[in-house]
């Protein structure tokens, strides 16, 4: 059959829109979706990222939170006693100390604690080091838990629960120091700071320095006595505060007036 001249014409026209919009309609459609579903894909991944951003830093956060709640007790606790006695360094309160002599093995040596009578009238002079690292977070003689930034120390005789005024004899400069641990186990040593002490009398890079330790024992009613309360009651009335004072020469004690 032959087809007339119109008839070609409209048969060409119509090929032409179906090339033209027939097959490429559904193309179009189809990167539509594709870029649709790109979008949402990225999208999904950005959050998915920002979530676990989120998620590390808190864990992070929680992880650096008892370190810094540590240091900042120990801030607290220094000022009190510097507020009340005029040297920085552990609470003064009640702690109760053993009367017992009690011996025991380290590095193949015996060592006997004192009671608690010589531990209160305790004095030497002689090689202090300090110590924390792997220590932080152990337990210590006395069961706590030994926190570096603290004011505590080590001492292989004298009984736990005592506190000692320490004096750096290079500078001068003092820390009082609650004892909870024993050592240092060193010949030539005689007690171990807590770094937050050790950095008090400015001994963190010497590592070592020549002190005097006088002991302090703090009674039921706050009252401190001791082998160190002589030198602290001069540092108290130095820095003009107002103390409350009891006996004098072995028996004097001493407290802050609240």
């Amino acid at each position: 059959m032959h087809l007339s001249k119109i008839g070609k014409l409209f048969l060409t026209i119509t090929l032409f829109f179906v090339s033209s919009y027939g097959f490429s309609a559904p193309k179009k459609e189809k990167t539509k979706a594709i870029k649709k579903e790109k979008t949402t894909l990225v999208s999904s991944g950005i959050k998915h990222s920002k979530a676990k951003a989120l998620t590390a830093k808190a864990k992070k956060k929680s992880v650096k939170s008892p370190t810094k709640s540590a240091k900042s007790i120990a801030k607290s606790t220094k000022n009190e006693t510097k507020k009340r006695y005029g040297v920085k360094g552990a609470n003064l309160t009640y702690m109760k100390v053993s009367n017992k002599k009690l011996t025991y093995r380290e590095k193949g040596k015996n060592h006997t604690t004192i009671n608690k009578e010589a531990s209160r009238q305790y004095g030497q002079v002689g090689t202090a080091s300090y110590y924390g690292g792997m220590f932080h977070g152990r337990k210590t003689a006395s069961g706590e838990i030994y926190n570096k930034n603290g004011f505590t120390a080590a001492h292989k005789t004298l009984a736990l629960g005592s506190y000692a005024l320490v004096t750096n004899l290079r500078n001068g400069r003092k820390v009082i120091v609650r004892i909870n641990d024993r050592g240092p186990f060193s010949h030539s040593r005689v007690i171990d700071l807590s770094v937050g002490a050790a950095r008090e009398i400015g001994m963190i890079h010497s590592g070592v320095a020549k002190v005097r330790i006088e002991a302090l024992q703090v009674d039921k009613q706050g009252y401190i006595s001791g082998k160190g309360a002589q030198a602290l009651l001069q540092l108290a009335q130095k820095e003009g505060l107002p103390l409350k004072i009891k006996g004098e020469g072995d028996t004097l004690a001493i407290k802050a007036q609240e």
